[in-house]
């Protein structure tokens, strides 16, 4: 009878040792590639959450309204001195696509009604900035502007309101409102 190891016999101490030498490079190379994909699947489910969220939103143009700083300093400036004021007044609830109608009385600084200026919208909620809604209002009598805004969500609503009359006279405001405000109190 020979004592001599058998290559195929599992139970040699010095086959298995053979056995996880040989495959040892293998082991520890799949261990890197795994680690390494996974680092690649990581980064790109980050790009996807990070330009996929609606809630984040870059200001347009930034750079363009930074360089302009002074000028839309200046249009502010002359649209306070004009002494117009804008109320806005929102339905109380919206319709079934939706939209709520917006009604915004401009009066002049002697409380007259100011009926022909050309006015346009710029409307978002804050939780979707990205979303802007642009729209022009139409002129009604006794300076009323009205206009339907798709406002599905409730909560807070940024309205950035612009306005012209004639070619010297710019009028802006910006306004927060909350939809949810009359249902809190009541």
């Amino acid at each position: 009878m020979s004592t001599a190891a058998n290559p195929n016999d599992t139970n040699d101490p010095q086959s298995q040792e053979s056995f996880w030498h040989r495959r040892a490079p293998l082991i520890w190379g799949a261990f890197v590639i795994a680690f390494l994909g996974g680092q690649v699947a990581m980064g790109i489910v980050a790009v996807i959450l990070a330009t996929g969220d609606p809630s984040f939103a870059v200001v347009p143009d930034y750079h363009e309204k930074a360089m302009h700083w002074d000028d839309s300093t200046q249009i502010q400036t002359a649209s306070d001195e004009l002494g117009w004021t804008a109320s806005i007044e929102l339905s109380a609830a919206a319709d079934a696509v939706g939209a709520r109608t917006i009604v915004v009385k401009l009066t002049d600084r002697s409380g007259q009604p100011i009926e022909d200026a050309s006015l346009h919208l710029r409307a978002f909620h804050h939780a979707r900035a990205g979303e802007p809604v642009r729209l022009s209002l139409r002129s009604h009598q006794d300076g009323h502007y009205t206009a339907a805004v798709p406002m599905r969500r409730e909560g807070l609503w940024q309205f950035e309101l612009g306005g012209t009359r004639g070619d010297d006279e710019q009028f802006q405001i910006s306004r927060t409102i909350d939809t949810n405000r009359d249902k809190e109190q009541g």
